[in-house]
């Protein structure tokens, strides 16, 4: 046969290779195929992730998670993927183009699909192969071009995907390239490791161990076959380890950031000329460590509250492409089960003392649902599906039949999914949790302010008995000169509830210890929680105090009357906003106060009378030197000794007989009185009729 100058030495030497040859090299994963990003990371995450369907569709969608730092929720996502940078996973995408400049060559005939693909596992029999690589455009890559492309085209750091490691073989693509060389143009197959390396794989597909069979990434365009090579060096304990024995040490590491260095070769022949380095370049690679299924069932089983109660706030602030709604009927990564300003976040047991802020503008840490300290990435996944007609609702949609149904109890669940190349396994559920999910209604600010003007009363008076058992830390003084949520304006044995008209008629008990039903401030039967906070601010020396200490001062001013201010203030995360006062009313407080013998006296210096001494042996009775002045009054002038010594002597009797307090001591008073001006009376009239017989 004649020889055609115009046909290439490299189609004649891939015609030389058998079928079998050709289905050996596919079984063993050796072309291992376009990369997928390097992680999902918390902070790398799209805030608002989509919907994860089964086939076709994306993992996340596009602005659901607000962008976080380290461990928060996270940075904007490409619409096809988790997340749209290098530490992200890709979304299952079918005949997807990797770049203009990846263009199908002869080596896509290795990847074949045959019963034989299945047959020989081994990476090393497809690594002894010579394969060609087409020229695009009949230039070669130089070495300045593969320096330039190492420096431009590889990322300083990965994260890599717990998935990627769980699912890795040996025998598979997953450390081809890793502590040991191969030719350069292997650098990016699908299911590789290094192909993560490459910043063209963050929107590139991938598949566990590259059963796929994804296109693989050009690390440098119009490279040469078998010209170059490349090694990636890990350090530590795993530096020198290869396939099996360097799959295990990763794993049993668990979470680590490796340094790591790229170094590309010239080649001798068919092998690499190690002494001849073309480019270096350092990297840090961070594996995700595994975590077991039973620790996973265990987490939702103790870590998943059974329900929860969202303030009314969380929901007037949300915005559907904030990342309130993320995981809600939707699949994303478990590891950002509670980011902040999420709602799923309020289902872990450890955001009761976490920070929260709206739409997660704060940028507050992500909490693990696997419990403090214990990280992953990529493994699991998760969704919370509500019943009702939300379900199957997502972002704004969400949002707003969230806000139409008012006030309302809906019914979920939490289901944790294992992972398959990168994705979901819906099919696979790993841990599942039935919860009760309560979304408090919205109150428009009219609403407020028409119940502060028609339910709040202008003045009250409140009795003295109820200062009398108050106590600092009881509820008398809440929400009177500090803030707290207008929901707990009218509870049992509060000074506010005494403002609210509909208290007229309500029971009291001191300091709340009847547990008597607190009284709605928006009037009976309209109900919130969180939207709205408030406070009642004396003016005077009472101005400021709180508790104990106002307490007191109300006893040592005595009773007095306040004029006071009734503020209602709107919310920001889930706080009270100072600056936005939905409404207000003057009142005025009177304060009766019990008075005692000090708070008298007190009282008498205050008005600047002199405070009187009773006679001894009584207590708040008629003074002796009056009622002896009241004696002389009703006897007349001509009173004898003998009706003063009997006036005396009366008088001495009836203090023996008086009681020191109450109204029988005043009786008996004026029953002597009445005895004392008689026996006068009648002495008189004894010594007028003897100076007539005499």
């Amino acid at each position: 046969m004649k020889f055609n100058p115009n046909q290439r030495y490299t189609r004649w030497s891939i015609r030389r290779l058998s079928v079998g040859v050709a289905s050996v090299v596919v079984a063993s994963g050796f072309f291992v195929l376009v990369g997928q990003p390097s992680s999902v990371r918390a902070d790398a995450v799209n805030p608002t992730p989509g919907q994860v369907l089964p086939e076709g569709t994306s993992v996340a969608k596009e602005g659901d998670l607000p962008e976080t730092q380290g461990d928060t929720v996270l940075t904007e996502v490409k619409p096809e993927v988790v997340a749209g940078n290098t530490n992200s996973l890709s979304t299952p995408t079918e005949g997807t183009e990797v770049s203009e400049e990846t263009s199908p060559s002869r080596l896509d005939t290795l990847f074949e699909k045959g019963e034989e693909t299945q047959e020989n596992p081994e990476l090393t029999d497809v690594l002894k192969k010579a394969v060609d690589t087409a020229d695009v455009d009949g230039t070669q890559a130089s070495p300045e071009d593969i320096k330039k492309a190492v420096d431009e085209d590889v990322n300083d750091t990965i994260d890599v995907p717990a998935a990627y490691l769980e699912q890795a073989k040996a025998s598979g693509p997953f450390l081809a390239g890793v502590n040991k060389p191969l030719k350069y143009e292997l650098f990016a197959g699908d299911g590789m490791l290094t192909r993560l390396l490459l910043k063209a794989s963050d929107k590139a597909p991938w598949s566990d161990n590259g059963v796929a069979q994804n296109e693989k990434i050009p690390p440098v365009k119009n490279l040469p076959d078998g010209k170059y090579y490349y090694q990636v060096s890990l350090n530590g304990n795993t530096e020198g380890k290869k396939d099996q024995d360097l799959l295990d040490t990763l794993r049993t590491n668990g979470t680590n950031t490796y340094e790591a260095t790229l170094t590309v070769y010239e080649a001798d022949g068919d092998k690499p000329d190690l002494t001849k380095v073309v480019k270096t370049r350092n990297v840090n690679i961070t594996l995700n460590g595994l975590v077991t299924k039973s620790d996973v069932k265990s987490a939702v089983e103790n870590n998943v509250k059974d329900s929860i109660d969202v303030p009314a706030a969380y929901l007037e602030q949300a915005k559907g492409e904030g990342p309130f709604t993320a995981g809600v009927n939707h699949v994303i990564p478990y590891e950002l089960f509670a980011g902040d300003g999420m709602l799923t976040r309020l289902l872990l047991k450890a955001s009761d003392k976490a920070p929260w802020s709206d739409n997660g503008d704060a940028k507050n840490p992500a909490l693990s649902p696997l419990g403090e300290n214990v990280k992953t990435k990529g493994q699991y996944f998760y969704q919370v599906a509500l019943d009702g007609n939300v379900a199957g609702k997502e972002k704004q949609a969400l949002i707003d039949q969230f806000r139409a149904n008012g006030t309302q109890t809906y019914s979920a669940t939490v289901n944790v999914y294992g992972n398959k190349d990168g994705k979901p396994d819906l099919d696979n559920i790993v841990a599942t949790k039935k919860v009760t999910i309560n979304i408090n209604g919205l109150i428009s600010k009219e609403t407020v302010q028409k119940a502060v003007a028609d339910n709040v009363k202008d003045s009250i008076d409140v009795p003295a008995a109820y200062l009398e058992k108050a106590k600092g830390e009881g509820p008398f003084t809440a929400g009177v000169n500090h803030v707290i949520p207008y929901e707990l304006f009218a509870g049992d044995g509060m000074l506010t509830r005494l403002l609210l008209k509909a208290s007229d008629k309500a029971p009291w008990s001191d300091n709340g210890d009847a547990k008597n039903p607190a009284l709605s401030p928006l009037g009976e039967n309209v109900k919130t929680k969180g939207q709205y906070f408030y406070q009642v601010a004396l003016d005077g020396n009472v101005a400021g105090k709180e508790k104990q200490a106002l307490i007191d001062q109300f006893r040592a001013n005595g009773t007095q009357t306040y004029s006071a201010t009734v503020n209602v203030y709107g919310n920001k995360d889930g706080k009270p906003d100072l600056d936005n006062i939905v409404a207000t009313k003057k009142v005025t407080i009177k304060i009766n106060v019990k008075e005692t013998s000090d708070t008298a006296n007190d009282q008498m210096k205050k008005s600047g009378m002199k405070p009187e001494t009773p006679a001894p042996g009584t207590t708040n009775s008629m003074p002796a030197d009056t009622m002896a002045s009241s004696t002389n009054t009703m006897a007349g002038e001509n009173m004898a000794a003998s009706a003063n010594k009997m006036s005396d002597t009366m008088i001495s009797e009836d203090k023996a007989m008086l009681p020191n307090t109450g109204e029988a001591q005043t009786s008996m008073a004026s029953i002597g009185f009445l005895g004392l001006a008689l026996a006068g009376l009648l002495g008189g009239l004894g010594l007028k009729n003897k100076k007539e017989e005499n």
